[in-house]
């Protein structure tokens, strides 16, 4: 009985796997992301191929070890080979090296493989075609930069990010030699990289820092757990020399960081792109609203009420929607320069 379901199970799982499959051979994935996938191949094929109980099974048990064990030497490759990038660091809560499991995968290959499938199903539509070649173009070009680097994306998803014990991505490509930050909150999706390095890309050349901390895939900044990751965030970059900060958000990040920034002293600026709370406070600062009129996700009119109500600075991006900080990236980050310089 036990063989059978075994057996079951891999048939049910034989269309997810090819498609899995051709989505990472087809998307400029890794070399142990290719190999991963054949592995589990290997695992599937020793699965399907099981006996029934009157015939000898050993040689393909050892198929099925063998594809497990395939599998177990690419992770422990990852854990032990991944690290920081040029100029990106993944930290914990208190500075220190992140949990392990920020390492068993990365990032581009989960993100370029999703996106596809996302669109390729019809479950996102904004930006089109443009958003998943976009997305690929971008983390090519941030693993040219930056190398093979640690996912917080993952521990998001499995809960275990809290104001006690975070991931936090920090991008500073002069370390110690300035004291100006910017502190990004992550969209519903999780802590994904790329939008934590395209904005530090974009202030690069202000000399300014990057930080951004993980909290749970809700995104939920506002809430008493998410402002506690915000300040303790604050503490780490404090103790480290930094002095002026900005806060900005994308996405429910966006949302939460238009909550908190009246929450918070000392804040030289906010930047809210393709998201804002429209009945949040005045957050007192000087404040820019970047949102793309076709949004799907966070609507345009949100934005609009937010900046009707406190004179904030909103630009709309006329046919493009959620993905505008991807799919029309160099305008939007020389706009955030422009924005960001004169505060510091």
């Amino acid at each position: 009985m036990g063989l059978a379901l075994l057996r079951i199970a891999g048939w049910f799982a034989v269309l997810p796997w090819l498609a899995c499959t051709f989505l990472v051979v087809t998307g400029g994935s890794s070399w142990s992301a290719i190999v991963t996938m054949l592995a589990a191949g290997v695992v599937l094929a020793g699965l399907l191929t099981l006996p029934f109980p009157e015939q000898p099974w050993r040689r393909r048990r050892g198929v099925v070890r063998g594809g497990l064990v395939a599998i177990a030497l690419v992770t422990l490759v990852h854990v032990l080979t991944i690290g920081n990038g040029r100029t990106l660091r993944l930290l914990d809560q208190d500075g220190k090296s992140p949990r392990a499991v920020t390492r068993l995968f990365e990032e581009p290959d989960i993100a370029v493989a999703a996106a596809r499938a996302a669109y390729g199903i019809g479950f996102l539509h904004d930006d089109g075609d443009d958003a998943p070649r976009a997305f690929r173009a971008a983390y090519e070009e941030l693993v040219k930069e930056e190398g093979r680097l640690p996912a917080p994306v993952f521990p998001t998803h499995l809960g275990l990010e809290r104001a006690g014990s975070f991931d936090l991505a920090l991008v500073d490509d002069a370390p110690g030699k300035t004291t100006d930050a910017v502190v990004f909150l992550h969209g519903s999706a999780g802590n994904f990289l790329l939008p934590c390095w395209h904005f530090a890309k974009a202030v690069r050349p202000l000399h300014i820092a990057m930080a951004c901390p993980s909290t749970g895939w809700t995104a939920d900044w506002g809430s008493p757990d998410g402002e506690a990751t915000v300040r303790k965030t604050l503490a780490v970059l404090r103790a480290r020399g930094f002095q002026r900060f900005l806060l900005a958000g994308l996405s429910a990040g966006g949302i939460g960081a238009s909550v908190l920034a009246s929450r918070i002293e000392g804040l030289r600026g906010l930047v809210l792109v393709s998201g804002a709370d429209p009945e949040a406070p005045h957050p007192g600062i000087a404040t820019l609203l970047l949102h793309g009129v076709e949004d799907r996700h966070v609507d345009v009119d949100d934005a609009r009420a937010y900046a009707t109500r406190t004179g904030a600075t909103l630009e709309e991006y006329p046919g493009r929607g959620h993905f505008v900080f991807l799919v029309r990236y160099d305008e939007l980050a020389a706009r955030i320069r422009a924005f960001v310089g004169p505060l510091f």
